[in-house]
This record gives structure tokens, sequence and C-alpha cells, in this order.
């Protein structure tokens, strides 16, 4: 009996002395490299997705049941999942049910998430780990039309929301001449056209949390109208209506 106490005590403050977890993230299932790793998921996932909570060797006890916490600070919502088990000693993948992420508090903004992990048993009981993630907001088209004159500056937003930074690709298409060299980092794309024309192309942007859409794009630049005559050029004060003839070019 002492004995067993004994190794119970040990065994408490083992599991009391291990670091801070470092939490990775997938929607496809643990991270096998750092180079999968994702900061968080999507709002408005249908499914749920599976988070890998990485620890040092020995942060996590086979055979042990844990109660993890997962918090939503800025939504509120709170979802407590029971008797989770350990993959391994290092490895602890947990379920995130997709009812605890279905929108973020403000659109643009990602929702910061805690997690909080306690062994279930009799106390004493080690203090619980915390880690965190984020629930990103999706990507949303921009335009999809964008209207301009030629020879006039322009600052055409392709998508917007998401969560920052951006990699945007140049998927096809074409564009007028004058506009300036496509940013990768940007969702805007700025420059002086100078041609007119309907102009059709699209973007594939890719945010921090992996998240990719494909947008198409229609760019109508139109020339500067200009007026030649009126007709008629006058009429009386108080009279009954009348229609106006414009004579010119460039209306579209």
């Amino acid at each position: 009996m002492n004995v067993r106490r004994g190794i119970l005590t040990l065994w408490v403050l083992l599991l009391g002395a291990v670091v801070p977890l470092q939490a990775q993230f997938t929607t496809n299932g643990c991270p096998g490299e750092v180079t999968q790793q994702l900061n968080g998921f999507t709002a408005g996932t249908i499914a749920p997705s599976l988070i890998c909570l990485i620890g040092a060797p020995n942060t996590w006890a086979l055979g042990v049941a844990y109660k993890v916490t997962l918090t939503d600070t800025a939504l509120g919502t709170v979802s407590t999942l029971l008797q989770q088990a350990p993959q391994s000693d290092t490895i602890f993948p947990v379920t995130v049910p997709a009812t605890f992420y279905p929108a973020v508090q403000t659109p643009g903004q990602p929702d910061p998430v805690t997690i909080s992990v306690q062994v279930i048993g009799q106390p004493p009981l080690p203090p619980p780990l915390t880690g965190t993630f984020q629930i990103n907001p999706p990507l949303a088209q921009g335009g999809p039309i964008f209207i301009s004159t030629v020879n006039t500056a322009v600052n055409w937003i392709l998508f917007t929301l998401g969560t920052q930074p951006y990699e945007d690709e140049f998927n096809n298409g074409n564009v007028p001449t004058g506009m300036n060299n496509f940013d990768p980092t940007s969702n805007t794309w700025t420059g002086t056209p100078n041609e007119t024309g309907v102009y059709q192309f699209s973007v594939v942007p890719t945010d921090a949390g992996g998240n990719e859409i494909v947008t198409d794009q229609a760019a109508y630049l139109v020339p500067v109208p200009a007026v030649t005559s009126l007709g008629p050029t006058s009429t009386v004060v108080g009279s009954a209506g009348f229609s106006l003839t414009i004579n010119g070019s460039g209306f579209v």
C-alpha cells in the first residue's frame, strides 16, 4: 500500500512538472511534419476536425483518462470532452466537434480558442495543461465585377476576410496594360489601366489558415465620355417635361 502511494505521488509530481502544450492542428489528421501544421480551423466547416496536441516527451500518460475543455473566448462557446486518451506520450489527438466553430464573432478576425487538459481522477491532481488555437473566418470572393474609367487609378479588391498573411496566385485570364505587378501577398490589385475593353481573369488566394478559393473576376474598362451636343439646348421654367438628347462618344 505504501509503495502504491509512493508511485502515485511520484506520478502526480511528474505530471505537474511537464511543460505547457505546443498545439499543432490539421483538418486532415495529426501532422507528421512541422510543414504540415495549421494554426486553426475555418468557421463554417461542416465536419469534425482533428486537433493534435504535441508536448514534450512524457507529457501524456498512456492509460490515463483526460478531460479536454475548449473555450472560444470571443463567442463564449465551451465544449468539454471526457475520457480522451493520448496516442503516445507526446501526441494527443482530440476531435473538435463541427458545432463548436459555426461562425466567428467579428468578420475578418479570428476567434482565439483556449485548450485545457486535465487528468481525470481523485485529488490531488496536477494543474491542467493549456494551449491555444483559433477559429479562422473563411475567405470570400471580391468584386467580382470592376467597372473603371480608362486612364484612372484603380484599386481592385480581389478577395476579403480569411486570416492574414495571404498568398495569392494569378490563375488565368487577361488584364489591361497599365496595371501594376501582381502582388501575391495582397488581396488588392492597383494600377492605372490604359486600355478599354472587357477583361476576365481568376486568382487563387490562400490564407494563413490554409483556406483556398478560386475567384472569377471581370473588369470593364470604359472610355471617358465626351458630350458634343444637346437637344434641345434650353427650355422654359415651368414647362412640361421633355426628352433631352445627348450626343457624344464614350457612352457605355
